[in-house]
């Protein structure tokens, strides 16, 4: 009975550390876009290329559509992206997203026949809709934080 009691203080400490790195490994800094492309009759289109360049920092990123037409640009710092959708044979599309800390913005794209030369651009509304949770989600600016009132 003396040992299991000599346990107990180093048990709870280690279970303590182990508690609070799993509550720390689950805040997410950044955000994701997640979407389907299809053409004008609905099928899906695999082997889209889609990139993304944050308008701030200039940062890239990069992928493709799956067999599914499915597409995810995982850690994406928050901010105002600028979504490129571009296949052969289809015309080229423009989207603009703001991604916020912890979210996962729905960006769906329909391909129209035309030409690679033919940019299509559509800015997305200010509200940005995450379909895979029921959460809301702003982000607060530096200078939103210093205006507060006391």
């Amino acid at each position: 009975m003396s040992n299991l009691k000599r346990l107990r203080r180093p048990f709870a400490i280690v279970f303590g550390l182990m508690l609070a790195a799993l509550m720390l490994w689950g805040q997410a800094e950044t955000g994701q876009i997640i979407g389907t492309v299809q053409d004008a009759s609905g099928a899906v289109v695999p082997n889209v290329a889609i990139a993304a360049k944050n308008v701030a920092t200039g940062a890239q990123r990069t992928t493709a559509t799956n067999t599914a037409g499915v597409y995810v640009l995982p850690n994406l710092s928050a901010g105002d992206w600028e979504v490129t959708i571009s296949a052969s044979g289809f015309a080229t599309q423009k989207k603009r997203v703001t991604i916020d800390v912890g979210a996962k913005v729905a960006l769906d794209a329909k391909m129209e026949v035309g030409q690679t030369s033919t940019t299509v651009e559509v800015n997305a509304g200010a509200v940005q809709v995450n379909t895979e949770s029921q959460t809301l989600s702003n982000t607060i600016s530096n200078q939103q934080v210093t205006e507060l009132p006391p």
